[in-house]
């Protein structure tokens, strides 16, 4: 790792913005959904309630609010990843 061979912080972390506490479990869930991308390259919302289940998160109003959490972050993710193309082809 650069940190480790330089002392200094990549400036990709140092842009990083700060994750709220509340805000881990999704970006957990997140990123453990990102292998499970279909054709599209979208998450699937029967992969984001397969890991509902799988996390045993029954109550409705938190299943909803993970699914939209994470749609909300695919969607910024796939955009973002867009754009990685569009400067690399442009």
């Amino acid at each position: 790792m650069q940190a480790e061979k330089t002392g200094e912080t990549p400036a990709t972390l140092q842009r990083m913005p700060d994750l709220y506490d509340d805000a881990a479990p999704f970006w957990l869930a997140f990123w453990h959904l990102h292998a499970s991308r279909n054709m599209n390259g979208v998450i699937p919302v029967s992969e984001v309630a397969a890991w509902l289940d799988l996390h045993r998160i029954d109550d409705l109003d938190e299943r909803a609010r993970t699914a939209r959490l994470i749609r909300a972050m695919d969607t910024e993710y796939l955009a973002w990843r867009e754009a990685q193309k569009g400067g690399k082809h442009g």
